[in-house]
């Protein structure tokens, strides 16, 4: 089942730019947590936000992708008073608490599902322990952590984050440290430039159609969460235009 909704948002109120992990089940919930949201200079990176404005920080509490009205909920964030006349950005960069609330199912290769419910939370260094069933219906949602656990290939635009707001390697959010948050950097179709008067229109599309990531293949590892198996938050299907 795809859910693909269409939000056309002004920049004086500001929403995420979001894709994560390649995946293999949809996600009829997906709520995430914002902290923060900056633009970025010219000559910024998907590995680097040059110069970064701050349009949002603090909590935005949840938000469901997934939801029709999603971008109701998100249309309080952000302000561009931070930003700079005459001054071009040319990517967003968006950093999210890890545990999301998700709900959904992966069908596995002898066509059984794994489905979120009431098993063990995924964490920084483990996937979640989804529950293993014959039919799709009855998933409740479950805390489950954005990024398979351990990764350490993940794209150069993402980097895991620490509680303090330290970035780690760009695409490694192995090891030790515990990366309890994920930045994540989108160049945007065109630049916006700053005028007085006049401010860009933001229209994106988004689907949770596989959105669901799940490590392993078979009943056992569905109901065994560690680094290599179990349930974790998969990717978004985005798309982001700007017109003025």
């Amino acid at each position: 089942m795809k859910f693909s909704k269409l939000l056309i948002i002004s920049l004086t109120t500001f929403f995420l730019n979001f894709e994560v992990f390649a995946a293999s089940g949809d996600a009829v919930v997906y709520k995430i947590i914002i902290k923060k949201v900056e633009l970025c200079e010219t000559g910024s990176t998907l590995a680097n936000c040059l110069n970064p404005v701050t349009l949002f920080e603090g909590d935005s509490g949840f938000i469901d992708i997934a939801s029709a009205e999603a971008g109701a909920s998100a249309a309080s964030l952000g302000t561009l008073a931070a930003a700079t006349l005459g001054t071009t950005y040319t990517h967003i960069q968006t950093t999210m608490n890890r545990a999301a609330t998700i709900s959904g199912f992966v069908t596995n290769a002898a066509n059984k599902f794994c489905k979120t419910g009431s098993g063990t939370a995924g964490n920084t260094s483990v996937n979640a322990v989804g529950a293993f069933h014959t039919s799709n219906t009855s998933n409740s949602a479950q805390t489950i952590f954005i990024g398979e656990a351990e990764a350490n290939n993940l794209p150069e635009y993402m980097n895991g984050v620490t509680a303090a707001g330290v970035f780690g390697p760009d695409g490694d959010i192995s090891g030790t440290t515990e990366y309890t948050m994920m930045a994540h950097r989108l160049a945007l179709t065109a630049p916006i430039t700053i005028t007085l008067g006049k401010l860009p229109t933001v229209t994106m599309a988004f689907s949770t159609t596989g959105a669901l990531g799940f490590g392993g293949s078979t009943t056992s590892h569905c109901t065994a969460g560690n680094a290599a198996t179990g349930l974790y938050g998969a990717e978004p299907t985005i798309s982001l235009s700007i017109t003025n």
